[in-house]
């Protein structure tokens, strides 16, 4: 049996935070099946998942939230989390760096006028760490150079 075969992930139909999770997938070579919530049958949807929130995954008959946690279990699964403790440091690191880079981006869309003139100032610099870690890290500039583009 392949891993995580029956996987299936269930968010919005938007990149967000469900991305990182099909990205992890898709480098993983999994089939899964991805299940796109449209935004006007979302308040029904929401009483069927666990914490009232998305993404989550249903595997193996159960229910799981939560991104990060969620890209972690895919990572560690398929290989992509680290070999060592020390690697995974780093690839946790990377998806720490990139939660803030995703949370700056949604105060600047849509928070009120003040946390979002914070976002935009905070914005550079998340950019700028991400790209430092991810520079710093050869396994994970490796991959991304090696992919014709990076749907973002």
């Amino acid at each position: 049996m392949a891993a995580l075969s029956g996987l299936k992930l269930v968010y919005f139909d938007l990149r967000a935070r469900g991305e990182p999770i099909r990205l992890a997938l898709a480098a993983g070579g999994v089939q899964w099946e991805d299940v796109r919530i449209p935004m006007d049958k979302w308040k029904e949807e929401k009483k069927k998942t666990p914490f009232g929130q998305l993404p989550y995954i249903e595997y193996k008959g159960k229910h799981y939230s939560q991104s990060v946690a969620i890209v972690n279990f895919v990572g560690k699964e398929l290989g992509l989390h680290g070999k060592t403790n020390l690697e995974s440091l780093r690839v946790d690191e990377t998806i720490g760096l990139s939660t803030d880079l995703l949370n700056a981006i949604f105060r600047a869309k849509f928070d009120s006028k003040s946390r979002k003139e914070d976002a935009e100032e905070s914005f550079p610099p998340e950019v700028k760490k991400l790209r430092t870690n991810v520079e710093a890290n050869p396994r994970v500039k490796s991959y991304l150079a090696s992919r014709k583009s990076v749907p973002f």
